[in-house]
């Protein structure tokens, strides 16, 4: 009786040995997931945010084209004002 007391003491160590174990696996298996899906939405979120940038870079060259027309027709006013004054 001894040796089966024995021997069952010895199963209940290795089974808890072995759920500690596992326990441990699934757990890193589990922030393995969790930084996988991270990763996914931070690449999601990077692209999102180059999309973006490339909307405003191309608002920027809107507003520096319509800057440069706008000094070109003030500069073309000015002039005009300044010849009917000079007359």
């Amino acid at each position: 009786m001894a040796s089966l007391d024995a021997a069952l003491n010895r199963l209940a160590i290795a089974l808890d040995a072995l759920e500690q174990r596992l326990g441990g696996a699934v757990g890193a298996a589990r922030a393995t997931e969790d930084l996988i899906e991270q990763l996914a939405l931070m690449k999601a979120e990077r692209t999102e945010m180059q999309d973006e940038m490339d909307r405003l870079r191309g608002e920027v060259r809107a507003l520096d084209d319509l800057h440069e027309d706008m000094s070109a027709r003030l500069d073309a006013a000015l002039r005009e004002v300044q010849s009917v004054l000079a007359e």
